[in-house]
């Protein structure tokens, strides 16, 4: 939340004399003040107290001030500076601290007394807080953002994968037509080459439908299963699972030793997995891929990287290569959804950490994620 905020003219209020009625405000729900002519409050009504958790003498003068929050005393100092000292009213929004230690949003309305003959008697004032809805406006404010950003990914996913879809629907409808008639430039080919064509692009369509329903689910519908999950005993796994591409690859995969963390399993393995497989799909013909992941301690957080000496891409892309179905020239034709590296950042990013590459064109990647420590 920002800090203190002001609006103006509200009104005066006059009185018949100086005296008004203490009594009755001191049994009002609302924080009530008073003060004189030099703008030094004398009274402060039992709501006010209860809050503050002091007295009036406590209170008094500019002692109240001292419970307001450093990043918004200035704000409040200048503008009753001015506004007093013009005799008009005002209205501003501060941090106020309560008397059990914490710091809570109110909202003061400030206005002059004046006496039947024009005399300035000082100031009024009431004060409610207002933290629990500023809160709840914030919440609001940062979920309408959230969709607004979800609705922008959705548009352009949905633009994207409508492109993506066209390729390989015009594979099957193409090889499919000349299969049923045999006619045009191919009706010598074999029907087993042709059958082939049809199912690379139906494999082609199942993996872009698997990879929009995994980013869909994980961003919006799946809980993450939180438990103590030893790193080294994931990316055994993950050598595992990547078994035939590192053989026919002849990829080498190390890794140092690595920390036990509180993480869901699954989606922490399905992330280094991700990666390792990155890395092997986009490697250099020339040299087998060696791939290096280690980790690093910090105070709040763990930092893991996936090192390749793979093909590598323009750092100007190294922010678009994790929006969906986004691929660089020259990795098109390794194949793959263009989906892989969205759902790394998604699922880190449900972690509650980061993830960002680098890279030199030719001479490897190096894709760096966080994850909190508990």
């Amino acid at each position: 939340m920002k800090g203190a905020s002001i609006s103006r003219d509200i009104g005066p209020i006059r009185s018949g004399g100086e005296e008004w009625p203490f009594t009755l405000v001191d049994a009002l729900p609302v924080m009530i003040w008073s003060a004189g002519p030099e703008n030094l409050r004398d009274y402060f009504n039992r709501q006010w107290q209860v809050f503050r958790g002091r007295t009036i003498e406590q209170e008094a003068g500019r002692g109240w001030m001292e419970g307001i929050h450093a990043d918004d005393l200035p704000a409040v100092q200048n503008l009753m500076e001015d506004c007093v000292g013009r005799r008009v009213s005002f209205e501003m929004e501060y941090r106020l601290l309560r008397q059990d230690g914490e710091y809570r949003w109110v909202r003061e309305r400030d206005m002059p007394r004046f006496s039947p003959a024009g005399g300035f008697l000082g100031y009024l004032g009431a004060c409610e807080d207002i933290h629990d809805q500023k809160a709840e406006s914030q919440r609001l404010r940062e979920a309408n953002e959230a969709l607004r950003r979800q609705n922008d990914e959705l548009n352009r996913f949905a633009y994207a994968l409508s492109h993506d879809m066209q390729e390989p629907l015009r594979t099957i409808s193409l090889y499919s037509e000349m299969l049923a008639s045999r006619t045009g430039p191919m009706h010598r080919a074999d029907p087993g080459v042709l059958t082939a064509a049809i199912q690379a692009g139906a494999q082609r369509l199942h993996a872009l439908i698997q990879g929009l329903l995994s980013y869909s689910y994980l961003g919006h519908h799946s809980e993450l299963e939180f438990s103590q999950v030893d790193c080294n005993e994931v990316m055994a796994h993950v050598v595992l699972a990547c078994g035939a591409a590192i053989q026919e690859s002849h990829a080498v995969v190390t890794f140092d030793p690595l920390p036990t963390i509180r993480a869901d399993r699954g989606r922490l393995e399905h992330l280094l997995q991700n990666l390792v497989s990155n890395a092997i799909k986009y490697r250099r013909l020339e040299d087998p891929p060696r791939i290096h992941i280690t980790s690093t301690e910090g105070p709040e957080e763990w930092l893991f990287q996936v090192a390749d000496n793979g093909m590598g891409f323009d750092p100007c892309y190294a922010e678009q290569i994790f929006e969906p179905l986004k691929r660089l020239n020259g990795w098109h034709e390794s194949g793959g959804a263009g989906i892989g590296l969205a759902l790394c950042r998604r699922i880190v990013e449900r972690h509650g950490g980061r993830i960002w590459a680098t890279s030199v064109p030719g001479r490897g990647s190096r894709f760096t994620f966080t994850l909190r420590r508990p």
